[in-house]
């Protein structure tokens, strides 16, 4: 049997194909014709409940799902968010979704309105007070919101909901939609027609103005200005504005049932939900139409709503099916449903028909115009897996096999070569044929075998085996290749890689700066350049004609999605494809055929087959690829994977102030309802640790989105891309701070402007500009303040200080004075005069006594007069002695008494020398100096409010009459002492408050004079 024609089969070999055909056709022609991507989900646990009943795509670019007894759903293309009576939700069953300017959600389920804010859920009552189920909602440019419900139509006012006069029609008619038009016409549709209502009044719309039928379920307003109308059993009519006429397609629509939505895409096509048939799509651009329905990968043929998100994809809301959103045609993906053989596709190779050839676990399928033929053991061939397939000049089939070797086939059938046919290996990897015909064959067992063509074989092989396993030292072989220089490059499994020429061998391997031996594809590139996939460290490049070979690397550091690698491919445009683990990526490459760009493929974005299998990759005529892969073949169509210029929508989803969200402390205020912040939020200066969560919304490819952040007042630059959604800062020094987002989707296009949030953090109060303006005025002034009275008291202690030096120096002179003036010269004269009398008398006795108090008396006085301060004890023997030598010298005139107060220690008060004898001298000279007998004079020593009294007494003839004396040198000698003495009392603070420190007393005994009294008085000073 050949894969090329029917020649040389007999009637029952024709027989036999056409019932294999019919056998593995059956069902799957059409289904390779109608192959979308796309994505459903169906989850209850993701949407809420299999019956989507209404769709929405808000402002912040959220998918709501309405759905009929699971609550509401929102998407963001990575997390769903469900919804219910729990959380404030009216009912679980929805039927109509709304937003309006304020960016607040309108939702309508069967027991009426209620309203989402970002926050909380708020039930909008009917005036009535009834439950009503609402089925459309719509609003006015001014604000008017427009309620359908199957009784009526509802206006909301004051926060109510009230019955609006659709006569002719009665009251309570079920509206089924509403649509507000852009002339600001409501339009509404009831099963009685369609009734337009403006500032004119009302107009009915019925079959006499060209309805086909008054059951009408939608309503559309396309791009033109016209009003769609879809009917629930004569297809879709349509209003230009004049009259109204039967939608051209309204057949095809009719076969499938009701019309359940009608929706406009971006494009200009019309889409039409059906109740059987899934999606009618009408093209404006010819005017063609087709069909999206469960055949196509929808989850349920009944759809219930469409809409269109701004990256142009369209999600469909089905009953019983979920929500599944079509991305339009970008990959197609064949598995066993699809008429596949096996589901694992290890060998691809295309011929000069462009029919492709699949190598498969379970034998070989030929994919021809969308028609597929098996061949396996059933028909010739053998349930073996096959990994390598070659057509070689001659047109002869070349199928390696894993464990039995390879087969030849051509129009006589099958030949196999075996190991023991002289290829040593059954286990084929690859395939090349060079410029002489000859076949290279790669094997994972016996490394590689050059068959040359032997016409002559005598054993009917008819080639000649030349093995290279030895020479490369490389038993595991997964790649062939032959350059531009016809040079046979082989990739090995241990070894690295190399080449082998008619004359030379060479090998490349960890010394020629090659990371990994693992080594499974290699492809040329335009330019002489090698690239290579290993199984460790991603893929390397290497210029093959240079005298010394440079290799560089590239793997997941430089954006590849794994280091794990399958398979390489250039496409038609230029672009490396690399398929890996988890799917493939797309390297754009510059003129130095450096990478500038990487775009990866997954499950996500519509390449279903996951891991890629070893060199499982064909182009076709078309510019195309084809994948094969560990389930299932995915074919790539080219011009369709156009670039996804749409950035993200990026949006902050909470602020956090501590990890709390901002809307639980006490400065909720300042949260938005759907996240973010008001401007102009300042925060005291303790509350500074904040965190921002966001997401960028890209529908395309939603775990591709990159983040870069920036604190402006912190930061300088931008941090790194990173997919984190989420960051914290802590310790936010006062200041005012802008935080900058920015979002890039998966083909580096990203958000302009950033999006941004303002805020500012209040410094503490000793931060202050004016606390701190007011502590430096403070500050200034103490200083000042301190340095006057730092000044004052310097010039306050020079002023004590040159004071007291005044001082002492007055006080010298006072002494010098004092001592001048102590003694009489006529006492001293009269106590040595009566002293010599004694002599005189011969009474030596009694004169060497009073010649020794005289000599003492002299001694303490001139020892006291070199001191400041003496005992008292000291300054009352030196009066005794000088009124004892007085007393001799006067011849017992007068007698003298001394004494202290009780309790006075005179060993230990202290006062200044001499300060009593001037005053007693005084009074025995002025007072005492006419008696010749009976003179008295008394000495007191007292302590009083803390100060030592001393008082000279004597009961002479008083001031009054000595006054009278004319003696001039005992005059002056009294004036000079008493103010010398004066002045020292005064210098030694004697006195105390009001009291004075010298006080002379006149005593009177009835007007007569009995005498005199001195009272000094000296500060208290003990020892």
């Amino acid at each position: 049997m050949s894969l090329d024609g029917e020649q040389h089969m007999n009637g029952r070999q024709h027989i036999l194909r056409f019932l294999l055909i019919l056998f593995f056709y059956a069902g799957v022609a059409n289904l390779f014709a109608q192959q979308y991507n796309i994505r459903n989900y169906s989850d209850p646990q993701q949407v809420g409940q299999s019956q989507v009943y209404a769709l929405l795509e808000d402002s912040r670019s959220y998918i709501w799902m309405g759905t009929w007894g699971g609550g509401l759903t929102r998407y963001d293309g990575l997390n769903f968010q469900n919804f219910t009576r729990e959380d404030g939700l009216l009912s679980n069953y929805i039927q109509a979704l709304h937003e309006d300017g304020q960016q607040q959600i309108w939702i309508g389920t069967d027991r009426g309105l209620c309203r989402y804010d970002g926050r909380q859920f708020q039930t909008i009552s009917f005036a009535d007070g009834a439950n009503r189920a609402v089925n459309s909602i719509t609003h006015a440019p001014n604000g008017e919101l427009w309620i359908g419900t199957l009784q009526g139509l509802y206006q909301l006012r004051d926060s109510l909901l009230h019955p609006i006069d659709i006569r002719p029609l009665p009251s309570n008619t079920p509206v089924r939609s509403c649509l507000m038009d852009r002339y600001k016409r409501l339009w509404i549709a009831t099963n009685q027609g369609v009734m337009r209502i403006d500032d004119s009044g009302r107009r009915l719309f019925g079959l006499e103005e060209g309805l086909t039928s008054l059951d009408v379920q939608g309503l559309l307003e396309d791009r033109q200005g016209h009003i769609w109308m879809a009917t629930g059993s004569s297809g879709i009519n349509i209003f230009d504005g004049a009259r109204i006429a039967r939608f051209e397609g309204s057949n095809e629509i009719e076969e499938s049932g009701l019309a359940n939505c009608l929706f406009e895409s971006k494009e200009g096509n019309i889409w039409v939900g059906t109740q059987l048939k899934g999606a009618y799509v009408w093209s404006r651009a010819d005017s063609s139409y087709s069909y999206l329905g469960q055949t196509e990968g929808l989850e349920s043929n009944s759809v219930k709503a469409i809409i269109e998100d701004r990256w142009g994809h369209i999600w469909l809301g089905t009953s019983g099916g979920g929500v599944s959103c079509y991305f339009g045609r970008q990959f197609l993906h064949y598995e066993l449903r699809d008429g596949l053989l096996d589901e694992h596709i290890y060998a691809l190779h295309r011929d000069s028909a462009d029919r492709l050839l699949l190598g498969t676990g379970r034998g070989l399928t030929q994919l021809d115009k969308g028609q597929l033929r098996h061949f396996n053991a059933s028909n010739g061939f053998k349930n073996i897996k096959i990994k390598a397939l070659h057509r070689d000049y001659e047109g002869q089939l070349w199928i390696g096999t894993e464990g039995q070797g390879l087969a030849i086939q051509d129009s006589r059938g099958y030949r196999w070569l075996r190991g023991w046919d002289g290829l040593r290996g059954d286990i084929v990897q690859d395939f090349a044929q060079d410029t002489a015909g000859h076949i290279w064959v790669a094997m994972a067992d016996a490394g590689i075998c050059e068959l040359i063509p032997n016409p002559a074989d005598s054993l009917g092989v008819g080639y000649r085996f030349q093995h290279y396993g030895q020479q490369i030292k490389e038993s595991y072989v997964s790649k062939l290749l032959i350059d531009e220089q016809f040079r046979l490059w082989w990739a090995g499994r241990r070894r690295g890689i190399g080449y082998i020429t008619e004359d030379s061998l060479r090998t490349f391997g960890r010394a020629d700066g090659l990371k990994d031996l693992d080594v499974r594809s290699l492809v040329e590139d335009r330019y002489g350049n090698l690239w290579g996939g290993t199984g460790r460290a991603g893929i390397f490049r290497m210029n093959i004609y240079a005298e010394q070979p440079q290799i560089e690397h590239f793997g997941r550091t430089d954006g590849l999605t794994s280091n794990n690698i399958y398979l390489l491919a250039f496409d038609n445009e230029g672009y490396l494809w690399v398929g890996n683990n988890k799917g493939v990526d797309r390297l754009q490459l510059d003129a130095e055929q450096n990478i500038i760009a990487v775009r990866h493929f997954g499950r996500n974005e519509g390449f279903k087959g996951g891991e890629t299998c070893t060199n499982a990759v064909v182009n076709d005529a078309q510019g195309g690829l084809w994948f094969g892969t560990l389930n299932g073949l995915t074919h790539y169509i080219p011009g369709s994977n156009r670039q996804n210029t749409g950035s993200p929508a990026l949006h902050f989803t909470q602020i956090n102030l501590f990890y709390e969200s901002l809307e639980t402390t006490p400065y909720a205020e300042w949260a938005l309802p759907w996240g973010g912040l008001r401007p102009g939020m300042t925060l005291p200066h303790g509350q500074n640790h904040l965190g921002f969560n966001f997401i960028g919304i890209n529908y395309s490819n939603p775990e591709a989105v990159r983040y870069q952040w920036r604190m402006k007042g912190l930061e300088e630059g931008w941090s790194p891309l990173s997919n984190q959604r989420n960051v914290t800062y802590s310790n936010i020094p006062p200041g005012d701070y802008t935080f900058l987002l920015r979002a890039y989707n998966e083909d580096g296009f990203g958000t302009a402007p950033p999006l941004q949030v303002s805020f500012a953090i209040r410094p503490p109060l000793w931060e202050t500009w004016w606390f701190q303006l007011t502590a430096g005025l403070l500050l200034v002034l103490l200083t000042t303040a301190l340095l006057r009275a730092r000044i004052n008291r310097i010039k306050r202690r020079a002023k004590r200080e040159r004071e007291q030096l005044e001082l002492e120096k007055k006080l010298l002179q006072l002494e010098q004075k004092a001592l001048q003036l102590q003694m009489n010269p006529h006492f001293i004269f009269n106590a040595l005069n009566s002293i010599q009398g004694l002599i005189g008398q011969q009474d030596h006795r009694k004169a060497r006594y009073q010649l020794a108090k005289f000599s003492r008396l002299m001694r303490a006085t001139l020892e006291n007069s070199r001191e400041g301060l003496i005992s008292l004890e000291e300054e009352i023997e030196t009066l005794r002695d000088y009124l004892a030598l007085e007393q001799f010298s006067r011849g017992h005139s007068f007698d003298f008494d001394i004494q202290t107060a009780e309790g006075l220690d005179t060993e230990l008060v202290q006062m200044p020398p001499m300060m009593i004898q001037p005053f007693v001298e005084n009074a025995i000279i002025h007072g005492l100096g006419r008696r010749s007998e009976g003179g008295k004079i008394a000495l007191r020593f007292t302590r009083n409010n803390g100060q030592l009294e001393c008082s000279v007494t004597d009961n002479g003839i008083g001031r009054a009459a000595a006054r009278q004396r004319k003696s001039q040198q005992e005059q002056q000698h009294k004036s000079m002492a008493l103010q010398v003495t004066q002045e020292r009392l005064d210098l030694l603070g004697g006195g105390a408050g009001k009291r004075k420190s010298l006080e002379i007393i006149d005593l009177q005994e009835n007007g007569e004079a009995k005498g005199t009294k001195v009272l000094l008085r000296l500060p208290y000073v003990e020892a």
